[in-house]
C-alpha cells in the first residue's frame, strides 16, 4: 500500500462518499461537464478571475476526463470515483475552483434536476452548428433582409418620393443570399440534405 492510496482513502473519508445519481448516465454527466467547461474556457479571457465553482463530484469527473482524454472510446465501468482526488486537475486550474463544501449538495442536486435542460442545450448547439441548422439560420436572415428591404423601400416611396429599392442593389440582402448559396453548395458537396 503506497502513500498515494492512503492519501486517497483519507480524502474520501474526509469528504464523505461520492454523490451518486443512479438514473443519470455517466456519459451524459461527462458531456454536460465538458460543455460547461468548454464554455468557461472559451470566455475566460473576459474575466480571468472568474472561475467555475466545481463540486467534488465534478472534480472527480474532471480527473477522469483528464486521465482518459486521449482514448477513443469510454466505458462507464472504468470510472471509479474513489480513484480521483477532489482537487482541481492541473490543466484546469486557471478556469476552475473547488466550491465550498457546504454548498455542494445543493449544487449537485441542482445539476441533477436540470440535466434534461443541459442535454437539450447541447443538442440545440449541435444542431445549430450542423449544416441543417446553419441553412435554417441563413434562410431566416434572408427573409429578415427581405422584410427590412420591403419596409425601407415602402417608406422611401411613400414619404420621400424615392424610387423603390431593387433586391440586387441591397447590400444586406446580397450578403444574406450569398451566405445561403454558400451553405447550399456545401450541402450539395456533402451529399444532399
Amino acid at each position: 500500500m503506497g502513500i498515494e492510496d492512503r492519501l486517497r482513502r483519507l480524502e474520501a473519508r474526509a469528504e464523505g462518499p461520492p454523490q451518486k445519481f443512479p438514473d443519470w448516465e455517466l456519459s451524459d454527466q461527462l458531456a454536460a461537464l465538458g460543455h460547461r467547461l468548454q464554455f468557461r474556457v472559451r470566455f475566460a479571457h473576459f474575466n480571468p478571475a472568474l472561475r467555475y465553482p466545481a463540486t467534488d463530484h465534478e472534480l472527480r469527473l474532471m480527473g477522469h476526463i483528464i486521465e482518459h482524454r486521449n482514448e477513443e472510446g469510454f466505458a462507464p465501468e472504468l470510472y471509479d470515483p474513489t480513484k480521483y482526488p477532489t482537487r482541481v486537475p492541473a490543466p484546469l486550474e486557471p478556469y476552475v475552483e473547488r466550491m465550498a463544501p457546504e454548498q455542494q449538495p445543493q449544487r449537485d442536486l441542482s445539476l441533477y434536476a436540470n440535466r434534461h435542460r443541459s442535454r437539450e442545450a447541447r443538442e440545440r448547439q449541435r444542431w445549430e452548428e450542423s449544416l441543417e441548422g446553419r441553412h435554417a439560420a441563413a434562410q431566416e436572415r434572408v427573409e429578415a433582409a427581405r422584410r427590412d428591404l420591403a419596409y425601407r423601400s415602402d417608406v422611401g416611396v411613400r414619404h420621400f418620393g424615392n424610387p423603390p429599392i431593387l433586391e440586387e442593389h441591397d447590400e444586406r440582402l446580397s450578403r444574406a443570399l450569398a451566405e445561403l448559396r454558400e451553405i447550399e453548395q456545401e450541402i450539395e458537396r456533402s451529399g444532399g440534405k
